[in-house]
């Protein structure tokens, strides 16, 4: 089990049985075995706990999460150092869902944010 990122839109339908409809717009995940290389991008609270950042809608987390991908582009070599030793999760990995997550949240800023972890 993992982090699972969703941004999501709520429409209300106007149905007494079905009030409102959900679409899925993005969804990813990832393992939590990279919670401390996030915690060094910078990328932890953005991925793991938006809400602490007070981001409600996707468009709150692009500057935190262009600035995680711009700290993990960086410091490469010192952010490798927190792989983890069972190697479930990589560098690479977080390298992927974040610029994933990025992109969707600059395509659908208003979508809601859910993350379960």
């Amino acid at each position: 089990m993992g982090l699972n990122i969703s941004l999501e839109f709520t429409v209300k339908t106007g149905s007494v049985a079905a009030p409102e409809a959900y679409f899925e717009v993005f969804n990813s995940g990832i393992t939590h075995n990279l919670t401390e290389m996030a915690e060094a991008a910078g990328l932890y609270l953005p991925l793991w706990r938006p809400n602490e950042l007070g981001a409600q809608k996707a468009g709150d987390l692009i500057d935190p999460i262009a600035n995680g991908l711009e700290t993990m582009h960086k410091n490469k070599k010192e952010l490798l150092n927190y792989s983890p030793e069972n190697n479930w999760g990589s560098f690479d990995d977080l390298l992927e869902v974040a610029s994933d997550y990025l992109a969707a949240c600059r395509l659908f800023p208003l979508a809601n944010i859910y993350v379960d972890v």
